[in-house]
């Protein structure tokens, strides 16, 4: 297992109005054999989606909506920026080599 102390950090601001999520595919991890897997699941396959990000946060107006676009970012992978772009929200992704995105005015 991987150790959480090289995620990078933020410190941010946000209106009393918004709400915050973060999925990630770090913290629920297991090994089977030699792979590594982890507790998000891509529907159309039934495995744990392919590793592209460590971890997604969104800044939604409800909560329910910023934890279900953190979880498809993770399902959607290379696709998760477009997607959270067409939603319009506020987003910081993670990838597994540790590099940040922002997007949509991240705070």
């Amino acid at each position: 297992m991987q150790d959480r102390a090289d995620d990078p950090s933020c410190v941010i601001t946000m209106p009393a109005d918004k709400a915050i999520a973060t999925s990630s595919t770090r913290s629920r991890q297991w090994r089977r054999g030699d792979r590594l897997l982890h507790h998000i699941l891509d529907p159309g396959t039934g495995q744990p989606a392919p590793r592209i990000w460590r971890c997604v946060t969104v800044v939604a107006d409800h909560c329910a909506d910023a934890n279900t676009l953190t979880t498809a970012a993770l399902v959607k992978g290379h696709d998760a920026l477009a997607m959270l772009r067409a939603h319009d929200v506020p987003a910081r992704l993670v990838a597994v080599d540790g590099s940040v995105r922002t997007l949509g005015g991240w705070p």
